[in-house]
């Protein structure tokens, strides 16, 4: 992964933790599961939301292509 897309990924990671049900996140609930999904460019943050505890757990970062299999 370049350099540039991790600090991308971070960033965005980090607004998320800072208020994972915000409408601009770009987040989305994948079907059949209960985990998220972060759209950063071509790659894909698959996450969950503890909501009982307000901590979100980032499950993995994959490209666009592998991240759903």
């Amino acid at each position: 992964m370049p350099r540039n897309v991790a600090l991308n990924i971070r960033a965005k990671v980090g607004l998320l933790a800072a208020d994972p049900y915000a409408p601009n996140q770009n987040g989305r609930k994948l079907m059949g599961r209960s985990a998220f999904r972060l759209r950063v460019g071509d790659w894909r943050v698959l996450y969950r939301i503890e909501a009982g505890q307000l901590v979100v757990v980032v499950l993995t970062v994959k490209s666009r292509g592998s991240a759903y299999q």
